[in-house]
This record gives C-alpha cells, structure tokens and sequence, in this order.
C-alpha cells in the first residue's frame, strides 16, 4: 500500500481522441491554491499564472502551447487551502509518435518560473482507449454530464463516488470486459454493457472541466463502469480492457489527496493511538518492520469500519483528521502542545463539539464550555495565564 501523500504542484493529465489523419491530445491541469501567491486587492485577494507546454519528439523541439488563468477569491482562508484547485485546459493538435512534453508554469505576482516534471506522451490508435476518470455533476452546468476528475491520470482513494468512461469507436462494441489487480489479486473483473453517449470535447465550464451531452456536437458512445474506486486500495493497479478483438494494458495510481497530514509520520501516527487509550496496542504495531507499519495500521482501523462494501475507512480518516485540526488549533503559546492539553484530547476522542460557550470568570480567566448535544455531555476548560493553556476543571 503506498503511504506517501501526494503533493505535486500541478496536476497535468493527458487524453487522446481521434481526428482525420491526426491526433487531438487534450492537456489538462489543477493547480491547488496553497501553490500560487494572492495578493489583496481591495475587498478580494487576486493570483493568476500561465502555463506552458513545450513539444518535443526525439528531442527535436516541435511546438510550444500556452494556456493562462486569473483567479479571484474574497477568503483570505482560501488563499491558503491545498483542496480548492484552480483548472484550466489547452489542445495539442499532434501526428502519431512517442512525444516529451516539458511543461512550466510563470506564477503572477512574482518572478517565479517553475519547471514541472517532463510527461511522456504515446500517441497511436491504443491509446484512444485509455479510460477517463470522472464524477456525476448532472446538474451542473445546464448540458453537462460528467466533471473530469483531472488528478493527472490517476484514481483517488476517496468516500466521494467516481466513475470511470472507456470510449468505443465502433457501433458493433456491445459490451468490453475490464479487469482491475492489485498486488496480483483480481479485484474488479466484470462485463460491461453499460454505456452512454457523450462529446468527446472536453470544456471549461465555471472553473471546472466537463465532458459534456450535447447533440449539437458529435458524440462518442463512452462505456461506462460505476463507483470505480470503491474497491481500490492505495497503490497501483492494473487495468486490463478487452474491447473488440483488442486487448489493452494501463497503469493507473490510487493516491489519496486528502489524506490527514498527521499520517505523514507512520511511527508518529501509531502512537496518537495512546491518546485513546490503546497503549497495548501501540506497542504491537511499532514492532512491525519500517514498511509494514502502514499496512498494520490501516488493517487495525478496518475492524471499527461501519462500511466493509469499500476500501475507504471513514473512521480511520476521522480520527486522524481530527489529529490534524488539534495540532494547528490548540497550541498554546510558543509551544507545540496541542496533543497533549486538555482540549486537544477532548477534541480527539469525541469530536468537533456542537456548541462552544465563551466567557470571563470574576478574576478574569477565560472560560471555555463545550456542549455535546448528542452526549448529553460538557466539559469545562479555563486559560489562567492567557497563553492559551485551557486546562479542563469539570
């Protein structure tokens, strides 16, 4: 199981469609906006940056692409957020061949011009096939159907339902088999019928890029494999597609984006389990060796999991998401603190409370109520120096 939290950049991803003796590459990319630089201008806060895109085929340069947006937000939190993603999307009109592309990005507001990593690019009749993974945005944007998942190719590992869509070219195609393996065990092997019709143009529409149903294009027949991530587990996986008298092979990553920084540190990870009183247990898993500590830890976690039909552990999630918030909320003054004070653990072992009351006692202490409605419970904290030290007194 792979353990290493994805931080790119720019995610770029790369789709081929067929045209008259040609090939049309969509070049797509997402860049969160904790990696531009905002600058405020009157009641918003602005950024902005172009990216571009150079060609080269047996490293004899071929063309060069551009492709610019501006972003405006009025939160300043928002300037700062790792899961809110600027998008944007260019075309590569390109012959058959094995291609570099070496993208790079000029940030707004500075001097910066960051080189990303180089994409390898087959363009043949192949890889036409090659699945697009998306989400159901039905009601958004007046025709569209399907939002581009858009996380350079890969699968996220996730509680949100994503869909996969493998164009067919072909009006005899009635059915294609897939088989998904990780680790050399089959984990989806099914026949699919179902299919949809659907633009091969892929459009920006409101800040997000969709693949549209709109009959005044041409459409594609795309079939269609529902809830695709549910059983996939962190790490790669194999793809096998019969379609046709074609077999084809892909490699896809299953990355979680949104995994809990505290997660980051497996031996770390492993003893925030003493804060809810599994100390014996603690132990146990840190005898694993180095590379089987993840696993170990989210082989623990699958017993407390309400949902076994998927891979996703929204409990495991929960528990070190809220290790994550102690640690940047619950400091007290010039210290690292968080998960040991009072709060902290409060916070940890019962949640976000439902309420929180605020207020000065007769020597001027600040007092801190959390009410849990569903408990039927409070806890009482006060900060006697004013360093934010809440200690707990009932």
């Amino acid at each position: 199981m792979n353990k290493k939290h994805p931080k790119l950049p720019v995610f770029i991803e790369t789709h081929i469609f067929p045209a008259e003796n040609i090939f049309n590459c969509v070049l797509s990319y997402k860049i969160p906006y904790s990696n531009v630089l905002f600058v405020k201008e009157n009641n918003h806060y602005s950024s902005g940056y172009t990216i571009s895109f150079e060609v080269y085929e047996k490293e004899k340069f071929v063309k060069r692409i551009y492709s610019s947006n501006n972003i405006f937000v009025d939160n300043y939190s928002e300037t700062m957020s790792e899961n809110i993603y600027s998008e944007g999307i260019t075309l590569l009109t390109i012959a058959k061949g094995k291609y570099i592309i070496k993208p790079s990005i000029i940030l707004n507001n500075t001097d910066i011009e960051a080189k990303i990593k180089p994409i390898e690019l087959l363009v043949d009749s192949t890889q036409i096939y090659a699945p697009i993974f998306v989400k159901d945005v039905s009601q958004f944007c007046d025709s569209s159907k399907f939002q581009l998942v858009n996380f350079q190719n890969s699968i996220p590992f996730s509680d949100e339902q994503y869909h996969m869509l493998i164009p067919s070219f072909s009006e005899n195609e009635k059915s294609i088999f897939i088989e998904f393996t990780q680790q050399n065990k089959s984990i989806i092997k099914i026949k699919i019928n179902d299919h949809i019709f659907l633009n091969e143009k892929i459009e920006s529409c409101n800040g997000k890029l969709m693949i549209n149903k709109n009959s005044n294009l041409p459409l594609v027949k795309f079939f269609k494999v529902n809830f695709v991530n549910q059983k996939l587990e962190e790490g790669e996986v194999k793809l096998n597609v019969k379609i046709g008298s074609k077999n084809l092979e892909f490699q896809f990553q299953v990355l979680w984006f949104e995994k809990p920084n505290s997660l980051s540190d497996i031996e770390e990870a492993i003893e925030y389990l003493k804060i809810i009183g599994l100390n014996t247990k603690t132990d146990s898993l840190l005898n694993f060796k180095d590379e089987k500590q993840y696993d170990a830890l989210y082989n623990f976690w699958a017993k407390y999991d309400d949902d076994t039909t998927t891979a996703f552990n929204s409990v495991f999630t929960e528990f070190y998401s809220r290790i994550d918030y102690v640690k940047k909320e619950f400091n007290s003054l010039g210290k690292n603190d968080a998960i040991e004070t009072d709060r902290g653990k409060i916070y940890i072992n019962y949640g976000k409370p439902d309420n929180i009351i605020r207020t000065f006692n007769e020597v001027y202490d600040v007092i801190e109520v959390w009410e849990y409605f569903e408990l039927n419970e409070n806890f009482y904290f006060s900060d006697k120096t004013g360093t934010g030290k809440f200690e707990r007194i009932k």
